[in-house]
């Protein structure tokens, strides 16, 4: 792999199109940098470090929800609660631990940059290869 790229999300497949450019807004832009934060690998010890299921209970262990119980002023929030706040407050809460300057010495560049979140250009494309398959866009023509 070249130096500089990371590994975190190897290329699948190849574009069978061209490529179109487009911004993103702040609220797909804020639901990309969630969706890659809960859903990466690297992301999961400060989201979940253990699960336990005991018959209907799941007792989680994390960094980012303790923070949640800490800061929830002596009650105990309900799993309910626990994702929500997940949704609304980890992609901050992520990019200020990583960053903290006590410790951004000590975290990865995969980590500075997943922590920094997607740019605001993205790309599209009406046909993409892979694994042997070619997935395309169908437009209604209207008339």
């Amino acid at each position: 792999m070249p130096s500089g790229m990371s590994s975190l999300f190897p290329q699948l497949g190849k574009s069978a199109s061209a490529s179109e450019n487009f911004p993103l807004n702040p609220m797909q832009k804020l639901q990309a940098h969630r969706y890659i934060l809960l859903n990466c690998a690297i992301v999961t010890p400060f989201v979940e470090l253990i699960i336990l299921f005991n018959i209907n209970l799941i007792i989680s262990y994390s960094e980012f929800r303790e923070y949640i119980k800490r800061s929830s002023r002596g009650r105990r929030p309900s799993p309910t609660e626990i994702e929500r706040r997940v949704n609304k407050e980890f992609v901050d809460w992520f990019q200020k631990r990583i960053m903290n300057q006590d410790t951004i010495d000590t975290m990865s560049i995969d980590l500075k940059f997943l922590a920094r979140g997607p740019s605001v250009n993205a790309r599209r494309f009406t046909a993409y290869n892979i694994n042997g398959s070619k997935f395309e866009l169908w437009l209604e023509k209207k008339v």
